[in-house]
């Protein structure tokens, strides 16, 4: 854990996260800024996603979906377009968008995040559910079959389908 700690601080002092050091640099030389963490390496890139995604998912859990969407969007715009990253951000900003009763952008970005990771069991299942509630039950259908043979983030697959069938 200590390991893990650590690396994830030097990480976050490579994209800007953590306070300037207090050394000066050499002349010449600067700190990485944020718009280049994407092109500079994918896993800068990737660990910054998941650090926004992580706090975003904790302004869910808190109802505050304004400082959530900021996080999320903050959070699309840095993953990689095909990373698991940027899959979850996508889920998590169709299921704020679904609790804020917009339809049509959750399904959108349901759409996006089983484009960025076809394997993502969640974006899936949620879709699936979505299209239900609209009606339109052969497109539920296909998603919830396709959600059922695949493996949940949480790993208990059998709570998730049965969470599905809710």
């Amino acid at each position: 854990f200590a390991f893990q700690f650590i690396l994830m601080l030097t990480l976050l002092s490579c994209v800007g996260w953590l306070p300037a050091q207090t050394t000066p640099l050499p002349p010449g030389t600067s700190l990485p800024d944020a718009d280049s963490a994407q092109t500079a390496s994918p896993d800068i890139a990737s660990a910054r996603a998941a650090f926004l995604v992580s706090k975003a998912e904790d302004n869910i859990v808190r109802n505050e979906y304004d400082k959530a969407i900021s996080q999320l969007n903050d959070a699309i715009a840095v993953a990689p377009a095909t990373s698991p990253q940027a899959a979850r951000a996508l889920y998590d900003r169709g299921y704020v968008e679904q609790e804020q009763q917009h339809a049509d952008a959750a399904e959108a970005d349901f759409r996006k995040a089983n484009a960025a990771n076809p394997q993502q069991f969640e974006s899936h299942a949620a879709l699936g559910r979505l299209l239900a509630k609209q009606e339109q039950w052969k497109a539920a259908q296909q998603e919830l079959e396709l959600a059922v043979r695949l493996q949940p983030a949480s790993g208990d697959r059998a709570q998730a389908i049965a969470d599905t069938e809710r």
